[in-house]
């Protein structure tokens, strides 16, 4: 009998999709909402490389675009700014 490998492939959402999905799915991630979202949004900045034109464009297709900016720009200023033009 000839044993026979199956290639599995695994779809990996990038740092900035996660990010959009946390903050757009309120009703599946209502346990993030407040201090704990911006605590996770802050060390995602502080410890990763963030592609925002990556983002925001994700966040545009998710009609969230100005309201992602509005709250980094609100809570974590000093992460954004230069990135985020009003």
């Amino acid at each position: 009998m000839k044993r026979t490998e199956h290639k599995v492939e695994f779809y990996t959402p990038t740092l900035e999709k996660i990010l959009v999905d946390l903050f757009a799915e309120e009703h599946l991630f209502y346990y993030l909402k407040g201090s704990e979202l911006m605590h996770i949004y802050e060390n995602v900045l502080n410890k990763y490389t963030i592609n925002f034109t990556k983002l925001f464009s994700y966040a545009k297709r998710r009609e969230r675009e100005q309201a992602i900016k509005q709250f980094m720009t609100n809570h974590m200023f000093h992460l954004v700014k230069g990135i985020i033009d009003d």
